[in-house]
């Protein structure tokens, strides 16, 4: 324990992980932030934008036939709702909280280090999230693919699901679980260094590695299952 303490808070020599950067201050988020504002402001104006031009843009009108077999079928709810979706998105950022407060107390790791390694998977994270917002709408919308099920929602009289009928590509849900999941892969592959243990390393690669990417692929495929996409 004093040899994981002195290897990452140690600011007697400058020889810790850490370093004097992190511990001669008190680290606080605003500094944080402030050291890195360009990025934050990058991530705000991509997801801001992006939200602007969703919601002033009609997507591209396709041709289509009433007879269409591929959009003939019927109207189904979603195996994974919107709140389940909204629930992986965020799991990342729960996922590292909880992993840094345990790996903290168990390698007596300081509360600065611990600020600066969550404030940089938090912006490595947004950065992702908003980088995989924009492309997903700009293809949805200029794309204006038909769903499967578009005829059916044709037929049933509700505008917004008639809109919302020209946004099968791409998956939405597919694309944000699995920006979500490989961030989480990514993440603790790193922290329990699966890659660097040949021994015994398979059953931890099928947990923090295989887990949450079977994950990501059950949701791309209850879409295909749902008709919502093909």
């Amino acid at each position: 324990q004093q040899l994981a303490k002195k290897m990452l808070t140690s600011d007697i020599e400058g020889e810790g992980l850490v370093g004097r950067s992190v511990e001669s201050f008190n680290v606080t988020l605003k500094s944080l932030v402030y050291k890195q504002w360009g990025d934050w402001l990058g991530v705000a104006t991509l997801i801001v934008g992006t939200m602007i031009y969703t919601y002033t843009s009609s997507p591209y009108q396709r041709f289509f036939q009433q007879n269409d077999s591929s959009l003939s079928f019927p109207m189904k709810s979603n195996t994974v709702s919107s709140e389940a979706l909204a629930a992986i998105v965020i799991s990342p950022l729960l996922v590292a909280t909880m992993t840094e407060i345990f790996l903290s107390r168990l390698t007596l790791a300081s509360e600065n280090f611990v600020k600066s390694d969550l404030h940089a998977f938090c912006l490595s994270y947004f950065e992702a999230l908003s980088i995989n917002f924009t492309l997903t709408q700009l293809t949805k919308i200029g794309s204006g693919r038909l769903r499967p099920d578009y005829l059916a929602r044709l037929a049933s009289g509700d505008s917004s699901a008639e809109a919302e009928g020209h946004l099968s590509f791409c998956s939405g849900h597919a694309s944000f679980s699995f920006m979500a999941m490989v961030i989480v892969a990514l993440f603790l592959s790193g922290k329990t260094k699966v890659f660097s243990q040949p021994k015994n390393a398979f059953p931890k690669f099928l947990l923090v590695v295989m887990l949450p990417i079977t994950l990501a692929g059950f949701v791309a495929i209850s879409r295909t299952r749902d008709y919502w996409h093909d």
